[in-house]
């Protein structure tokens, strides 16, 4: 599947290493014409090894104005350079859970990682990882927020929304503390503390409602909606990108696109009074794969991205089509 309107994107993630703080963070890959994520596993892959990994489609919204005036200067740089090579390529962070577990967070095999969230006291820990990957070279880091899903529990609309915020809030904040650090050493220039001084742009995660890799288990629509939309209205003020994660059907993705579009427009109807319009932070969408290179519910992968950019679309997100390398 060849790009059209969206050129040259690669995103490499240090979610194969084994810590944030190893000094091996090298990655082999070819200039490939796609967004890749690949998957949580915690060995180090080289670019020929097969790929079981997520695709990711990019929805933004390309309105001139939106575009200059609501989006982040990171992202903005970020978006231009990777749209400028096929060289180009973003890192993302690592897997925080695992991190989390090896600096003593409890092993709670129900909320998981959202332990590090809900208790206070391991948030010091938590924002700690953050800054970790950041400093070892992370273009992005992503919201511990993953675990926070009614499926383990977290069933109450409000409480939902205020945890998703804290991690949103503990993200950004190590963001900005480590863009502090940076931007204090001798020579660096104060012109690179802007935008609270942030240095690494801060994905919101939205996993699976339920439970991952189980298409036959994913909420109805409305009900589905209903709960993306509280963990959407928590991250929307800390985060530069919605990251739907671990998808594994089309009809799981089109909740969120739903959720999102419902948002925008309650922001954009709330906001018109002072005529201006809600930032409309771009959506990643990562398919998780199984080992016959489909998504989890039998669908073909390149079957399902045409559906989901038309209905976004139709949603009033734009999508943008990526090439399919996962196998390579």
């Amino acid at each position: 599947m060849k790009t059209s309107s969206l050129s040259a994107m690669a995103i490499l993630t240090s979610r194969s290493i084994s810590s944030p703080s190893c000094n091996n963070f090298l990655f082999r890959f070819r200039p490939y014409h796609f967004l890749l994520c690949s998957s949580s596993s915690r060995t180090i892959r080289s670019s020929s090894a097969r790929f079981h990994s997520t695709i990711i489609t990019a929805a933004m919204n390309n309105n001139e104005n939106t575009k200059n005036h609501h989006q982040s200067t990171l992202l903005q740089t970020h978006l231009e350079r990777l749209k400028s090579s096929p060289s180009q390529t973003l890192l993302l962070d690592g897997g925080t859970g695992e991190e989390l577990f090896l600096r003593g967070v409890p092993d709670d095999r129900k909320i998981w990682s959202a332990t590090a969230v809900v208790h206070s006291q391991y948030h010091s820990i938590l924002r700690s990882v953050h800054e970790s990957f950041i400093e070892v070279g992370s273009d992005a880091i992503t919201t511990n927020s993953y675990g926070i899903v009614p499926g383990v529990g977290f069933r109450d609309g409000e409480e939902v929304a205020r945890l998703m915020s804290l991690a949103g809030e503990i993200a950004r904040k190590a963001a900005t503390a480590v863009s502090d650090v940076k931007a204090d050493e001798p020579g660096k220039n104060d012109n690179t503390k802007e935008e609270g001084n942030a240095r690494a742009l801060v994905f919101g995660s939205l996993g699976p409602l339920v439970e991952s890799y189980r298409p036959d288990l994913i909420m109805n629509r409305r009900d589905g909606v209903k709960c993306y939309r509280y963990a959407i209205e928590g991250l929307y003020p800390h985060i530069d990108v919605f990251l739907a994660e671990t998808m594994s059907c089309l009809e799981e993705v089109c909740q969120v696109v739903d959720a999102l579009s419902e948002f925008y427009q309650e922001e954009n109807d709330i906001m018109k009074c002072e005529e201006s319009l809600a930032t409309r932070h771009p959506l990643l969408v990562s398919f998780t794969l199984g080992a016959d290179g489909k998504i989890r519910n039998g669908d073909a992968v390149v079957e399902v991205i045409p559906k989901l950019v038309e209905y976004s679309n139709q949603k009033g997100i734009e999508c943008k089509f990526v090439d399919d390398n996962s196998s390579s």
